[in-house]
């Protein structure tokens, strides 16, 4: 890097007049540490809140000759306000605006403690999947400063920081230049509208080329040029003047380096042109995702997979049924739908499709169809009755999922009262995870339970040393693995409502173990077995089971190790990625049951 393309910092020198040292208190509040860093606008600090809890923080005191201007001290303040507002995950989050006893403004931001991600270049390495990752997260928190009307015109790898050093926890820093980009501020910033940022990294508009014309749309280049380096370990050659840099600017670099899948993105977002590229981060993170595929099971509703999440086929009602009605027998399009015609084209449906009765055959075929749409659940029609159709299984939210049913309903015309009672409610973590899983969702059936809710209750285990009855007090569900091929094994795991995930039994073997001490017995096609619950003081606790069948090893990294107790199924950036993976090299099926276990002796 050339000093061109730094921002210049040089050593703390000796205090001078209305600089701080270490030990200085400002405004009762604020510590000072050490010093950090000075730059053109001001110098940079570590400090500590006196107070409880003592937080460190970063302080950013602006310059006295830069702080002489009342314009632009004005301009701080109305700038700071805006980036107090800023809350993300992505963003090293702003405290408070203040001045200290000289009347110097200054910002308080988190102290973030790593390296910058510039630091760390040659080193990190990303799967497919990181990469996305690490670009929607910085998308999305950029995204949320635009929304506030802040435009950082810096991004850069040094403007990145990594928490403790996980290149997973960027955390981007200095919006110190950022623009205002609401109309009521004339685009305005602490320096004018003169060039801000480093020569590598910024957008050509910045340059001066197609009017100045800075916006959102300037991050995006930014962003992208830095997630380039990143996948390229090093810092993209985007020149090392400001004649060379234009010269540069004037194609889109060579994206080689960019995995296959986000290249598109990249390519719209590091077009010359303002007026051609991605305007928002919003479009930006819309390109980075997989291109829509359409996966169809036999039995099931065809289902839309876009990235970890299945769309419900309400987006696929909605398509067909405006040219056609959906054949629930065939899965087929059906233009003869009963209904009133076009003029134009008489064999079009503008009526919408023909209502379904309740209870019929078609409603049964409807229902378990739409049992598979809402995303984050895994539902199972359980029945109509008194004009309620009845589902059973979990969700991650109840109201949700239900208002989801009832407008997959409302696309076929059907008014119907929806009862959840039998759902299992569990923590939204578990989503990612069984979103991804849905899509390997046999046609048939692989466990189930003949009940849904199971009471606790005095369960005979053997005997003890003087030959009486041994009784422990559990709930003891049956569950029942059926048509298991015999060239498949298995691997069991249990889901605590909390979103708790562990591997309970891990092979046939496993099953066949638990046969023998429990009872059971071995079936053509699988299993009849139990698994004992001992109550946790709650009144109705929710469980569920999954299960995956098909070819071994079940790797532990990905679904937990049967030989550690304290093992679970831990989410990491790449886990959907390798399930997938494995799923398909294996021929992997998955499938859940969901049950309450009741505990009456809670009040």
């Amino acid at each position: 890097m050339s000093d061109e393309d730094k921002t210049l910092f040089q050593p703390a020198p000796k205090k001078k007049k209305n600089q701080l040292a270490k030990g200085d208190v400002l405004n009762g509040i604020y510590r000072i540490i050490r010093f950090i860093a000075k730059g053109g606008m001001g110098e940079v600090y570590e400090g500590e809140n006196i107070h409880p809890p003592h937080e460190r923080v970063a302080i950013k005191l602006i310059l006295p000759q830069v702080a002489a201007d009342e314009t632009v001290t004005a301009m701080f303040a109305k700038e700071a306000e805006t980036l107090i507002r800023l809350s993300h995950e992505a963003i090293a989050s702003y405290r408070l605006t203040a001045r200290d006893e000289t009347g110097r403004p200054f910002i308080v931001t988190a102290f973030i403690d790593g390296p910058s991600l510039e630091d760390r270049l040659a080193e990190i390495s990303f799967s497919d999947e990181e990469f996305g990752s690490l670009a929607e997260r910085l998308a999305r928190g950029l995204g949320e400063a635009h929304s506030l009307g802040a435009i950082h015109r810096d991004i850069a790898p040094d403007n990145i920081l990594l928490v403790n050093g996980n290149p997973n926890q960027p955390k981007i820093i200095d919006f110190g230049i950022a623009k205002d980009a609401r109309e009521d501020n004339e685009g305005k910033t602490l320096i004018g509208d003169g060039f801000a940022g480093k020569l590598k990294y910024v957008a050509p508009e910045q340059l001066g080329e197609f009017g100045r014309n800075i916006g959102p749309w300037s991050d995006v280049y930014s962003l992208a040029l830095t997630l380039l380096s990143v996948a390229m370990r090093k810092h993209v050659d985007m020149g090392g003047s400001i004649a060379d840099s234009v010269r540069k600017r004037q194609a889109v670099p060579d994206l080689e380096a960019i995995p296959k899948q986000y290249r598109p993105a990249f390519e719209a977002a590091l077009q010359p042109d303002p007026k051609k590229r991605l305007q928002s981060m919003e479009e930006f993170i819309d390109r980075l995702k997989p291109e829509i595929k359409i996966e169809a099971k036999k039995g099931r509703t065809v289902g839309l997979i876009l990235g970890s999440s299945i769309i419900g086929a309400s987006i696929l009602f909605a398509i067909l049924t405006f040219n056609g009605r959906v054949d629930m027998e065939t899965g087929g399009l059906n233009n003869s739908s009963g209904g009133e015609t076009s003029p134009d084209n008489p064999g079009s449906d503008v009526s919408g499709p023909a209502p379904i009765d309740l209870g019929s055959p078609e409603f049964t075929a409807l229902a378990e169809n739409v049992a598979q749409t809402p995303e984050c659940s895994w539902l199972t029609y359980n029945g109509f009755e008194n004009g309620t159709a009845f589902f059973k299984g979990g969700a991650g939210n109840l109201n949700v999922t239900k208002d989801d049913l009832a407008a997959e309903f409302g696309y076929e015309n059907v008014e119907v009262a929806i009862d959840m009672s039998d759902v299992v409610t569990f923590d939204p973590l578990f989503c990612n995870i069984i979103d991804t899983m849905h899509q390997y969702r046999p046609s048939q059936d692989m466990i189930s339970l003949p009940y849904t809710e199971y009471t606790v209750g005095d369960y005979e285990l053997g005997v003890d040393a003087t030959g009486a009855p041994r009784t422990i007090n559990v709930a003891s569900p049956e569950f029942r693995i059926s048509n298991l091929n015999s060239a498949e094994d298995l691997f069991i795991l249990e889901v605590k409502s909390n979103g708790e995930i562990s591997p309970l039994l891990p092979s046939r073997s496993g099953v066949e173990n638990s046969i023998g001490i429990l009872g059971g017995s071995e079936n053509p096609d699988g299993y009849d077995f139990k698994i004992l619950y001992q109550p946790e003081g709650i009144k109705r606790q929710g469980f569920g089971i999954i299960m995956i069948s098909g070819q071994v090893p079940f790797p532990p990294d990905l679904l937990g190790d049967p030989n550690d107790e304290d093992s679970q199924l831990t989410i990491t950036p790449g886990w959907r990625n390798n399930f997938v993976e494995q799923a398909n090299e294996k021929n992997w099926k998955v499938d859940m049951v969901w049950f309450h276990m009741i505990d009456n002796s809670i009040q």
